[in-house]
């Protein structure tokens, strides 16, 4: 939970780890997903991992690799019956994918459990 930074990391291995803060809007409302580059609040896809994604200008592709940020949320489940000193989390991962336009853009959201 220690790489998950206030208003989203924009570098290292914090980029795109976004803490929560219940007082505050939800860091995937506040990231500009079209942002690249070394400021950007999101992480491309493969940046960790390696992997690629076919994008660019030529053919029908994506005109760029999708993007996402990922929020630690306190599991309520485990709050309830463990106690809040036992910290569990649910992980909330925004993504955002683009078409062959830049402005054609599509959001996916989901709460993952470990």
């Amino acid at each position: 939970i220690s790489k998950f930074v206030a208003g989203c990391g924009t570098s290292g291995t914090s980029k795109g780890l976004c803490a929560y803060d219940p007082s505050v809007k939800p860091g995937w409302l506040t990231v500009d997903f079209d942002a690249t580059g070394d400021s950007a609040a999101t992480t491309e896809f493969g940046s960790f991992t390696g992997r690629t994604f076919p994008s660019g200008s030529a053919g029908i592709q994506p005109a760029k690799a999708p993007r996402y940020v990922i929020e630690p949320i306190p599991d309520p489940y485990y709050a309830a019956t463990e106690g809040p000193e036992k910290s569990r989390y649910i992980y909330r991962i925004t993504a955002m994918g683009f078409g062959p336009n830049a402005d054609t853009q599509t959001v996916l959201q989901m709460i993952y459990r470990n």
